[in-house]
């Protein structure tokens, strides 16, 4: 039946929950849905099922944007179309990001207990989705209130990892408007 009215909320955030720098945004949809003149409920298991593609989508939609790649290129950065990773800062998402080792290192061992357990066979994409997912989730921290003074802090390792600094105010101060 067609939807006459949908409501959302979109929440942005400027870190991880280890307090690393992550800029993000949660989109929610609402459980009700206005049609046929009156509110009805959404098969919410089948929305849920369904937010690997709506995440997808917003990826695509991100990277396809024209402002953010004009920004881009002005700064002699390059985003991969696969990946969404802006290709020339790949290399520092080691010195930034504490929980992507940590999930490294939880896949290892995951990965490890599954060939013990499945000797001669491979992982395919559906159980090596299902480990990434695992590992993700294993030890997550609890959210943590964060402050703009951390972003100091992120300056400051950035430079430790070889980021020419000025490249870094260049670029907060020119992406401000398109990554929120």
């Amino acid at each position: 039946m067609p939807v006459s009215q949908l409501q959302t909320v979109a929440v942005s955030h400027r870190t991880s929950r280890a307090g690393d720098p992550h800029r993000h945004i949660h989109f929610q949809i609402g459980t009700r849905v206005w049609a046929a003149g009156k509110w009805r409920a959404l098969d919410t298991a089948a929305l849920f099922k369904q937010q690997g593609a709506i995440r997808a989508l917003g990826t695509a939609v991100i990277a396809a944007h024209p402002e953010l790649a004009e920004v881009l290129d002005r700064h002699g950065l390059t985003l991969d179309p696969v990946t969404g990773e802006v290709v020339e800062l790949e290399r520092f998402n080691g010195v930034m990001s504490k929980r992507g080792e940590q999930v490294r290192r939880h896949l290892e061992r995951l990965e490890a207990e599954w060939e013990a357990a499945h000797p001669g066979e491979t992982v395919g994409p559906v159980v090596a989705t299902r480990l990434r997912a695992e590992a993700w989730a294993y030890e997550r921290p609890a959210k943590k209130p964060s402050t703009l003074r951390d972003e100091q802090a992120w300056v400051t390792e950035l430079r430790g990892g070889r980021l020419r600094p000025w490249h870094v105010a260049t670029a907060r101060a020119s992406c401000a408007g398109v990554a929120g």
